[in-house]
């Protein structure tokens, strides 16, 4: 078993480099995911462990305790009303603001993507709310996580078809492709929409060279506590462009008194200037 000691010095370490806010409510899951996999490192016990990870000066052995304490399940149409607010009200505000025929810029984020499934299905969404026009925008996806892992699966954009099954089965059709093992390969018309990278909300600078229409972080705040939640907010406010919106995970919400964006709808909010 891990000790009090132990777990406070692990907990802290988490903190201070990603931000996520491990209480005494979360020991035992803590425990769980890390308790066989510690020995399986080659560790006979979990001070050597913090004692490595105290060493660790390029930052790998941290990034392998965030990838096996943090969730990464996701699928496809996730949090459908979202989704259908951004379509139908928040992208024809923009779609009607435009420059006009080739001077018309969207870029949005998905900030803590997980395996790809959400910019995936946003750049589909796009597809099809563009249509022929989709030509006359400079539009992209940033797609971001903190694990490393992860990120190499939303590269490869494969699928078991359990993440497909909330996504509409023309969409299904047009933009994914089965194979004889059963899984679906991401169309790579949707590949050139998305930029994958590695972020660490908490650590790394904001410094993007065009803002955000809107940002996506969905269910990724409730490893935070509510000190590093505003301050993250803060940033996301001035990346986003007037009028952009920011949409959270379903079960967060913000303090109304602890930011500049407007509530919108349920777990929607936009800057407004």
């Amino acid at each position: 078993m891990i000790k009090d000691s132990e777990y406070r010095e692990l907990t802290n370490l988490v903190y201070q480099h990603f931000g996520i806010a491990l209480g005494h409510e979360k020991r035992t899951m803590v425990t769980h995911r890390l308790q066989t996999w510690v020995g399986e490192q080659g560790f006979s016990t979990f001070q050597d462990y913090l004692s490595y990870l105290k060493q660790d000066n390029q930052g790998s052995a941290l990034m392998s305790l965030a990838n096996r304490l943090t969730t990464n399940y996701s699928y496809f149409y996730r949090e459908s009303e979202q989704l259908e607010f951004f379509f139908k009200k928040a992208l024809p505000q923009k779609n009607a603001q435009s420059i006009g025929p080739g001077n018309s810029t969207l870029n949005i984020w998905s900030a803590g993507c997980a395996s790809g499934e959400e910019p995936y299905c946003l750049a589909m969404l796009l597809n099809e709310y563009f249509g022929n026009s989709f030509v006359q925008w400079d539009m992209g996806i940033l797609a971001t996580d903190l694990d490393t892992v992860i990120l190499q699966e939303a590269h490869k954009g494969v699928y078991r078809e359990d993440r497909l099954n909330r996504l509409p089965p023309t969409y299904r059709l047009k933009y994914l492709k089965p194979d004889k093992k059963g899984y679906w390969a991401v169309d790579d018309s949707l590949k050139r929409l998305v930029h994958f990278t590695r972020y660490n909300l908490i650590r790394d600078q904001f410094s993007f060279k065009n803002k955000f229409y809107a940002i996506f972080c969905r269910n990724v705040m409730i490893y935070f506590d509510q000190q590093t939640i505003n301050a993250l907010v803060e940033r996301f406010y001035h990346v986003l462009e007037n009028e952009g919106y920011l949409i959270i995970g379903q079960t967060e919400s913000l303090d109304k008194n602890k930011t500049k964006l407007t509530y919108v709808a349920p777990s929607i909010y936009q800057k407004r200037v």
